[in-house]
């Protein structure tokens, strides 16, 4: 995956690594979308579906959504990895 910074996650556990790797995916999703010049709307999209999948490894892994997440602040570049 060349756009996100995500790293891949180590684990025995099969449905933790699948819900991470679908965040990582969406991740590379918007970040590529964003590079490639997409429409915003595309993009904003995207970045729902990031938000969708970090929410449900958050739920999996933590039990509740530790950090939470908006469209307009992961553009801004306030959510880090």
């Amino acid at each position: 995956m060349r756009y996100t910074p995500i790293t891949p996650i180590i684990t025995d556990d099969e449905g933790l690594r699948f819900l991470h790797e679908a965040m990582r995916t969406a991740d590379e999703a918007w970040r590529g979308a964003m590079a490639h010049g997409l429409p915003d709307e595309v993009v904003r999209d995207l970045v729902n579906d990031l938000i969708e999948a970090s929410y449900a490894y958050q739920k999996a892994r933590f039990g509740r959504v530790r950090v939470r997440m908006s469209v307009a602040e992961v553009l801004r570049g306030g959510w880090k990895v």
